[in-house]
């Protein structure tokens, strides 16, 4: 006999053999639309699953190139032309903002890309592209302000 569980009829078939019994759970040809249900609701299963894995993937990839150290990439590069001295910090800013968009390092600075806990597998090589970034910092700044900003653990506490 049918058993009725919410809006579908399920049939419960028992199948044996020697080592093991099977149970089937079976959708009732006399439900309708059930089977027809059930695959729309596979079907968005899959495709939010697809969706998931591939944001996923996007993520995976941006956070990769952002942990990329270019073999340009040194701790004495230059990013700007003009050193932040007391009254440029507008201009110097924008400079400093432009360079690390291009070097996709912006979110060392803007917090978009936050430190990983202590010990996981992207925490040393985060530690290592925060040090550079911070190095940059520096060698951007005017010799009477940068000993303002040596003390500071992460770049991201010099911008804030």
């Amino acid at each position: 006999m049918p058993k009725v569980i919410g809006w579908k009829i399920v049939e419960i078939e028992a199948c044996s053999n020697a080592n093991h019994a099977v149970v089937v759970p079976r959708v009732a040809e006399s439900a309708g639309l059930a089977r027809q249900r059930l695959l729309e609701v596979t079907l968005a299963l899959y495709s939010i699953a697809t969706e998931v894995a591939e944001v996923d993937e996007i993520t995976m990839a941006y956070e990769k190139e952002m942990l990329f150290i270019h073999p340009s990439d040194h701790p004495s590069l230059t990013l700007t032309s003009a050193l932040l001295t007391r009254t440029n910090f507008l201009g110097w800013s924008q400079m400093i903002y432009v360079s690390l968009g291009v070097k996709m390092k912006l979110g060392f600075i803007d917090g978009t890309f936050p430190k990983p806990t202590a010990g996981s597998t992207m925490f040393e090589q985060w530690k290592r592209v925060d040090l550079i970034v911070t190095s940059w910092i520096w060698k951007s700044i005017c010799k009477d302000l940068v000993e303002v900003f040596r003390y500071l653990k992460y770049a991201i506490y010099g911008w804030c």
